[in-house]
């Protein structure tokens, strides 16, 4: 593979306004739940018993930091749309020839998506750590840093890369935008987490689940860390594997 490929790939994904407006409403939305999630943990709705909530501060600032988890949501959907708008436009073709072959446009897209999860890893990290410490400024709590909170800022960007790489494969495998988007949200937002919560030791293995263990969701029966990595890895490989022969035994446009 060039670094022309890999430029040109990259150079793609900045074009238009589809990554930054998506990144605008994710540094309002992941700040917003961030605070409310400070505020419900210092002040319990009512009917709520006192210290049903971790209001310890080491443990309320690695809760309101972990909040910054949903960037990962953007960066499927954007490596996502990387692929599938490809397709959409009918571009692939001239994207393959461009490229050499195949394989070497799937790595280049592969690549550029864990660039566009590193980068949007890097901001959500920063936003982390300074509405971490705003929000908790404004409900008068010393903000603290612990252990936990360095694996849950460690684990918000590891969950970014790794969304992104699942939601490149993904749009790899389904190729339309449509049905890779509702794919990507309904498993992540309704029907994972829903199967979790009925059988939480039988679904831990999930991808979304595995990224919560990640990022210290603290559910139960979720992943020990390194088993967590290892299982994310897995899953990748497999989709990974599964887009390749597609890509090959597929014609490029069907």
């Amino acid at each position: 593979m060039t670094g022309r490929v890999l430029r040109a790939e990259w150079q793609k994904v900045w074009t238009g306004r589809t990554w930054w407006v998506m990144g605008a409403i994710a540094l309002l939305w992941c700040s917003y739940i961030a605070y409310s999630f400070g505020v419900l943990e210092v002040s319990p709705p009512e009917g709520v018993p006192a210290g049903a909530a971790p209001v310890e501060p080491a443990a309320l600032t690695a809760v309101v930091a972990r909040q910054w988890f949903q960037m990962h949501l953007v960066t499927s959907l954007l490596a996502a749309i990387a692929v599938t708008r490809e397709y959409s436009a009918h571009t692939v073709t001239r994207s393959v020839l461009l490229a050499g072959d195949r394989t070497r446009l799937f790595a280049a897209k592969v690549l550029v998506a864990a660039g566009i999860g590193a980068a949007y890893g890097l901001v959500a990290v920063v936003g982390s750590v300074v509405s971490t410490w705003v929000s908790l400024g404004v409900l008068d709590v010393a903000p603290t840093v612990s252990r936990e909170l360095w694996l849950t800022l460690v684990g918000v960007f590891a969950v970014s890369v790794l969304g992104a790489l699942w939601g490149s494969l993904l749009a790899w495998v389904f190729r339309n935008q449509v049905v890779t988007i509702v794919v990507l949200l309904v498993t992540t937002l309704m029907i994972e987490p829903l199967l979790q919560t009925i059988s939480p030791d039988r679904f831990s293995w999930t991808f979304s689940i595995v990224l919560s263990a990640i990022y210290l969701d603290g559910k139960d029966g979720l992943l020990g860390l390194p088993l967590a990595y290892t299982a994310a890895v897995a899953w990748l490989a497999a989709a990974a594997a599964l887009a390749a022969v597609l890509l090959r035994r597929r014609d490029v446009v069907g």
